[in-house]
């Protein structure tokens, strides 16, 4: 056999061999049983925390796809820095199998550049998932730095931002200072050293506004015996 013709042959195998493959995935791809809910979900989740190792990923809502038969609308928090004075929010969602695990909508919700806390986004009531500042600590922290109340301010300018851990809490019902509350968050941000902690305490309503003729700041400092 002369060499022309080992090289036709070899060229028809491994057409063959391709169109074999080819025909294998789009099998695989046609009669694979269809994603549920749950299954969808844990598939988006685990990219993107492939693709953000360092932030926190939160499931926000699973809704079936009006693009697709038996493809699911995704929307996922993105969280870095949950426990800083002001934790970077971004929201996307995806529609999983349909598009892929491109995004199809990304937004930036909140961040913080140039000393200053930015909390972006549509109202409440534009889109569904906007109903995540009620059940986002994340985003409740974002919203007290945010309003630029004075006392917290200078508190974070003075012990540095990097200092301070922040948290946030929701209550339906709940009694401070001998005030009665309903539906309020309370934020605390804390600096701790060696010796000593300090706090101020944030109060905020429902839908994440400061209550100003209600804020409480409690500011003290406890002292620890060091041996």
């Amino acid at each position: 056999m002369d060499l022309l013709s080992k090289a036709v042959i070899t060229a028809v195998v491994m057409i063959a061999i391709v169109l074999v493959l080819l025909f294998i995935k789009s099998y695989t791809v046609v009669h694979a049983p269809p994603l549920n809910a749950t299954s969808a979900s844990k598939l988006v989740i685990s990219d993107l925390q492939q693709s953000y190792p360092n932030a926190s990923v939160r499931l926000l809502s699973v809704n079936r796809s009006y693009v697709r038969n038996n493809s699911w609308e995704i929307t996922l928090g993105v969280i870095y820095g949950p426990a800083t004075p002001c934790p970077t929010v971004k929201i996307e969602s995806f529609d999983y199998p349909a598009t892929g695990l491109v995004p199809t909508v990304t937004n930036v919700y909140s961040n913080y550049s140039s000393g200053t806390c930015h909390v972006y986004g549509l109202p409440n009531s534009a889109l569904p998932y906007f109903s995540y500042t009620v059940s986002s600590p994340e985003i409740a922290i974002d919203r007290a730095y945010n309003a630029d109340y004075a006392p917290l301010v200078s508190f974070i300018n003075a012990s540095g931002f990097n200092n301070i851990t922040a948290s946030a809490n929701f209550y339906g019902n709940t009694t401070l200072l001998g005030k009665n509350y309903t539906n309020i968050w309370l934020v605390k941000y804390l600096h701790e050293t060696s010796t000593s902690q300090e706090s101020q305490f944030v109060v905020m309503n429902y839908s994440g506004s400061v209550l100003t003729g209600y804020v409480v700041m409690l500011n003290y400092t406890k002292n620890f015996t060091v041996k």
